[in-house]
C-alpha cells in the first residue's frame, strides 16, 4: 500500500552516497546524484531547473500545462547485493485548501534519453547542452540542439521512457499537513530495474514521472538545504 508520511523516516547519508551499516538487511538511503523538473508553462518551455530547489509543481491549467520529474541515482556503493525493496519518496512544502488529489506515477527512462544532464540554471534560460521541456539538450539561446526522443517534456511511452510502470504514490493531496513526505514503493519491474542498475551501471537512465497535468503541491528537489526533505531512494537486500 502506498501512502503519506507525516515526516521523513529512515537513514540519511551523505548527497548521492549510501549509508553504510553493518547489516545489509537495514534499509540504505541514497540521494540523487541528478534530478531537474520540466514544465510547458509559457515561456518556461524553454528554462531549466537544475539548480532549483522546490519545484513549483502547481500547473495553472489542468488541460493545457504539464510538467515532468527526473531523477537519477548513482547505486555504485550496492554493488555485489540483491536488491529485494526500493522507496522513492519525496517531499511537499506544503499542503492547504484546494482538494485535488491525484496519483502519480514513475517510469524506468529509455536509453535514447539516457545522457540526459539536470542543468544549472535556478528558473533560466538552459544553457548549451542543458535540458528544458522543449530540449533533451537546448542551444543556449531558447532553441533545440537535441531534442526529447519521443514528444517534448520527455513525456511519450514507450519511447521517452518505459510504457510500465515501476511504482507511484495513489494519493498526493493539498489537504495533506506541509512537509508531508510521500512514499512510492517499487513493485516487481521497479526492483527489477534497480537491480539491472547495480548490476549493469552503464543501464541507470534514471526515472521520470512524466507529463503531469493535473494539480499537486511543489515538490523539493535534491539542491534543498535541509537534508529531510531531498528525495530519496530507499533500498533494502537479501
Amino acid at each position: 500500500m502506498i501512502s503519506p508520511l507525516g515526516s521523513r523516516y529512515g537513514i540519511q547519508g551523505a548527497l548521492g552516497r549510501s549509508v553504510k551499516r553493518a547489516s545489509t538487511s537495514v534499509p540504505t538511503v541514497f540521494y540523487p546524484t541528478a534530478d531537474t523538473y520540466l514544465t510547458s508553462f509559457g515561456s518556461y518551455d524553454t528554462y531549466n531547473f537544475g539548480a532549483t530547489e522546490l519545484w513549483l509543481a502547481l500547473n495553472y491549467s489542468q488541460s493545457t500545462h504539464y510538467s515532468s520529474w527526473l531523477y537519477k541515482f548513482d547505486l555504485s556503493l550496492a554493488s555485489g547485493k540483491t536488491v529485494t525493496g526500493a522507496t522513492l519518496t519525496l517531499t511537499a512544502m506544503y499542503g492547504g485548501a484546494k482538494n485535488y488529489a491525484r496519483a502519480i506515477a514513475f517510469y524506468g527512462i529509455s536509453s535514447a534519453n539516457g545522457d540526459w544532464v539536470e542543468g544549472t540554471k535556478d528558473a533560466q534560460i538552459a544553457g548549451s547542452g542543458e535540458p528544458c521541456w522543449d530540449a533533451k539538450e537546448a542551444d543556449g539561446s531558447g532553441g533545440v540542439t537535441t531534442a526529447w526522443a519521443g514528444s517534448a517534456g520527455c513525456a511519450t511511452s514507450g519511447t521517452d521512457y518505459s510504457a510500465t510502470s515501476i511504482g507511484g504514490v495513489a494519493d498526493v493531496d493539498y489537504n495533506n499537513s506541509d512537509y508531508t513526505a510521500y512514499d512510492a514503493v517499487f513493485n516487481s519491474t521497479g526492483i527489477a530495474l534497480v537491480q539491472s542498475w547495480i548490476d549493469s551501471p552503464q543501464t541507470n537512465y534514471g526515472i521520470v514521472c512524466p507529463n503531469r497535468s493535473n494539480w499537486y503541491p511543489p515538490i523539493y528537489g535534491r539542491e534543498v538545504s535541509n537534508d529531510l526533505y531531498k528525495p530519496t531512494l530507499t533500498l533494502t537486500y537479501s
